[in-house]
């Protein structure tokens, strides 16, 4: 597919730091991954949601589909690998596991991303303040499906990212299969899905016959990916079609809980409470900077300004409202508290000419993100 104008054939940073940036990528996850896999022993009951998914996993009850299965295939998959054997402890510690993996991939997504978009500084900035964030840490203690969405989000607009800089027939299935990965993790994963047409408009401006090849292989990837993940949808139709209803009612009626409001401050506080205050000015006053110069920015960085408020509105007029939903929202502040070190860095360096070398640009943001 050939690039429309005003979109840019490649990224930003010196082509020769592909090897670094892949590097840091491959560092990332293994850090995160150490780091999320630390203290998970607890017993299988002690979330009141691991149960039943437990119980699912050794085969005591068949699949319930009230949510995707990202997670539970991929556990199920792991606990055939090593042979739990009908062990329940062994399944939750497999569970988490996944889950703690979902949540380093996330980690290492939102750093390719950063340096796609900005550079290596950024991607390193951006690894750091997400892989320290303490409810992603959390939440990847449990055999629950909130980090498998956060990485599907994080593919999504990675693939999303990519195909704005370089529209091709690759970029758009990648594209697709990471919002095949978000739907698979969570049915709000679907949100993504909003963004699917403008960001197929945009890229693909070119000829008639780019947006055909660019959309088949958008479907194609996403079809895939999802038939993949979600195999056991098509073995057992009705099941999936109970489980899919059970979560519509649940999620529209508030699953028995007082509806918090449209206007209330449950998620306003949650956030508070899941970052700390040098995070939530970085972050928050990072997509603020990026409004104000609005028209400036190319339409990736738009998308990664956009979304999270969309996501955001989403959870906020939904009757539930609980901690852990809110994650994906608290990791995009955590990524852009990261890009705002590094812009910090970068300003200061520029002024201060005894900061502009590499190595003292780099103690500078290593002083900023302390």
């Amino acid at each position: 597919m050939s690039t429309p104008p005003g979109h840019s054939s490649g990224r930003r940073g010196p082509s020769g730091d592909a090897g670094a940036a892949a590097a840091l990528v491959v560092l990332s996850f293994l850090a995160a991954l150490f780091l999320y896999t630390r203290h998970a022993g607890m017993p299988y009951y002690y979330h009141s949601d691991e149960p039943s998914k437990v119980q699912q996993v050794v085969g005591e009850r068949p699949l319930n589909f009230k949510h995707p299965l990202l997670l539970m295939n991929a556990t199920r998959g792991l606990a055939s690998l090593v042979g739990v054997e009908g062990d329940r402890q062994a399944a939750a510690r497999a569970g988490r596991f996944v889950s703690a993996a979902f949540g380093a991939l996330a980690v290492a997504t939102l750093a390719a991303l950063a340096w796609l978009e900005w550079g290596l500084f950024a991607a390193l900035c951006v690894a750091v303040v997400v892989g320290l964030s303490h409810g992603l840490f959390t939440f990847s203690h449990f055999m629950k499906e909130d980090t498998a969405l956060v990485f599907g989000l994080a593919a999504a607009l990675l693939g999303a990212c990519w195909l704005l800089r370089r529209p091709t027939a690759a970029a758009a299935a990648a594209f697709g299969a990471g919002c095949a990965l978000a739907l698979s993790a969570k049915y709000a994963g679907a949100t993504v899905l909003a963004v699917v047409p403008p960001v197929l408009w945009v890229a693909l401006r070119g000829q008639p016959t780019d947006r055909a090849r660019g959309l088949a292989a958008w479907l194609t990837g996403f079809a895939a990916c999802f038939a993949v993940v979600n195999v056991s949808v098509l073995l057992d139709p009705a099941g999936f079609r109970a489980g899919l209803a059970y979560e519509a009612d649940h999620v529209t009626t508030g699953g028995g809980r007082p509806f918090a409001g449209v206007l209330s401050a449950a998620y306003a506080r949650s956030l508070l409470a899941q970052t700390t205050l040098p995070v939530l000015a970085l972050g928050l006053g990072t997509l603020g900077y990026a409004f104000v110069g609005w028209r400036r920015r190319t339409p990736s960085e738009r998308l990664l300004v956009a979304f999270p408020l969309l996501y955001f509105a989403v959870l906020q007029v939904a009757p539930i409202k609980a901690t852990r939903y809110l994650l994906p929202v608290v990791v995009a502040v955590h990524a852009a508290a990261g890009v705002g070190v590094a812009a910090l860095a970068r300003s200061l360096a520029a002024r201060v000419p005894a900061l502009a070398s590499p190595r003292r640009r780099a103690a500078l943001g290593a002083a900023l993100l302390a």
